[in-house]
């Protein structure tokens, strides 16, 4: 099991993109949801165990995605706000 610094390395290295995907994102970060629901996406209710193994790319038009870029660029954002507060 990872501990908590081990946890924190990973958020450090993690770059968002068209081909991340939403597993990965959701394995650094659980609580990444908050900014998929920011996005229009309710992971918990709307995605079943194959939409995580997609790329945001793919999950635009599966998942109605309001906009995949901000999408993209929010994540990024959470995720370098995270590193900033664990460092």
């Amino acid at each position: 099991m990872a501990t908590t610094s081990e946890c924190e390395k990973k958020q450090k290295n993690m770059i968002i993109t068209r081909n991340t995907t939403v597993k990965e994102i959701l394995e650094e970060a659980p609580n990444a949801v908050e900014i998929f629901a920011k996005h229009g996406v309710d992971v918990p209710v709307s995605c079943d165990d194959s939409v995580h193994g997609c790329e945001l790319e793919v999950c635009d038009s599966m998942c109605r995605i309001d906009d995949l870029d901000a999408l993209i660029v929010d994540l990024q954002k959470f995720f370098d706000s995270s590193t900033k507060s664990t460092s």
